[in-house]
């Protein structure tokens, strides 16, 4: 796993993927933060997080699409197969090199409850369990990304398809936010969601790992 992680990270930061992928949730964040805490008085990241997260619509999709469509378009997935790993350390190491890099800005934003801490009162623990909770849903919707790259080779459609997932995840979670929302059906119907996407992706692990076995015969 090891080895495909080093490739996979070296690989994001040799060309723009790494940095535009930072720069790009920076920025967003940056501005709904300015706007609700630094412009509009409000001590807490709470707001300014949650407007923000409509940028993992765009994001997600982006840096996903190429994760594992492109070894397979390229049938480079041939070689990742001859190397005595399982499909389970090249899914992780895959995934763990895209978190990692969207660990980065996250550290970074880990400053800014201290910088809003010098102009007012910040409650840290409440402002750390949101940006840790953020990071959390990060890594949910981009392990989504990666299971639909895993489906396809093109590159388009996984990037499609990973924007209507994950558009749709964020209106479900639009609509639990609304007061006056009947909270019991978008509740069953999310666990039902995640339910057949943990069963999606336990096939798709299934599926490289026979995929594997046979060619190694």
């Amino acid at each position: 796993m090891t080895t495909i992680y080093r490739r996979e990270l070296r690989s994001y930061f040799t060309n723009m993927h790494g940095y535009v992928f930072g720069a790009f949730l920076l920025l967003f964040t940056g501005i709904f933060c300015y706007a609700a805490n630094l412009k509009g008085g409000y001590s807490q990241l709470e707001y300014a997080l949650g407007n923000a997260s409509f940028i993992f619509m765009l994001i997600v999709p982006v840096v996903t699409m190429k994760c594992i469509a492109e070894e397979k378009h390229q049938r480079t997935d041939q070689l990742l197969y001859s190397l005595p790993i399982t499909s389970g350390d090249v899914v992780l190491g895959k995934f763990f090199a895209l978190y990692t890099v969207f660990a980065i800005p996250m550290a970074i934003m880990c400053a800014y409850p201290l910088i809003l801490g010098m102009f007012g009162e910040v409650n840290f623990a409440a402002t750390y369990s949101c940006i840790f909770g953020f990071f959390l849903l990060g890594g949910a919707l981009l392990s989504l990304g990666l299971f639909i790259s895993s489906l396809t080779e093109s590159q388009v459609i996984a990037a499609v398809v990973s924007f209507i997932a994950v558009t749709d995840l964020y209106k479900s979670f639009k609509q639990l936010g609304d007061p006056t929302y009947d909270y019991t059906m978008p509740y069953l119907m999310l666990a039902l969601t995640y339910l057949v996407m943990v069963l999606l992706i336990s096939w798709g692990v299934r599926a490289l790992e026979a995929k594997m076995k046979k060619s190694e015969r």
